[in-house]
């Protein structure tokens, strides 16, 4: 992949708190045990996250004090099951269910940002793995295993960070985040 600039702007994503036990495990697997795994050659390592919105236009004015997250329960994340998808972003992942308070959550930051929110078409999912391989039940079941000893007895966690990360380049190396908001712990 190159570094060049892509047409992925800014994105928002939510990180699981800093408090949940599985967190480093999580962080371990996305940037050290698949990246470094033969399973899945040229796999860039990155922050597990669930994104909320993506595609937002660069700005020089802060974005998060604009957004009044305290009005908003803190989001219920619940664990469902491992999943693939033909896409290089979306290869192995972990879903997670619409709950109602991750629903708002995402409803809220995409109603100021002026999209339009269709529960439908929300697929809040958790990044395990980044890869143009073919997908296979190899592949998959490797992920699924490394992932269930890495979270153990955990089936999600409650609240989070939300972050502004800077995803125009195509490596996911190069984001960087530039604002963040955590929901009290």
């Amino acid at each position: 992949m190159s570094s060049t600039t892509s047409d992925f702007g800014m994105s928002l994503w939510l990180l699981p708190p800093e408090s949940y036990p599985a967190s480093t495990s999580l962080t371990r697997l996305t940037t050290t045990t698949f990246p470094q795994s033969p399973n899945f050659p040229n796999s860039p390592s990155f922050t597990p996250h669930i994104t909320l919105c993506s595609r937002i236009p660069p700005s020089s004015t802060p974005l998060l004090p604009t957004l009044d997250f305290t009005h908003l329960s803190p989001p219920e994340i619940q664990f469902s099951e491992i999943s693939h998808g033909p896409d290089f972003f979306k290869f192995i992942f972990l879903r997670i269910r619409k709950t109602e308070s991750l629903l708002a959550l995402a409803r809220f930051v995409r109603g100021v940002l002026g999209r339009e929110f269709l529960v439908e078409e929300f697929d809040p999912h958790l990044s395990l793995v980044y890869s143009d391989c073919e997908v296979s039940e190899k592949r998959v079941e490797f992920v699924a295993w490394k992932t269930a000893v890495a979270v153990g007895e955990s089936k999600g966690w409650t609240g989070g960070r939300v972050v502004l990360v800077d995803t125009r380049s195509k490596v996911p190396g190069e984001w960087k985040v530039k604002e963040q908001w955590s929901f009290p712990e």
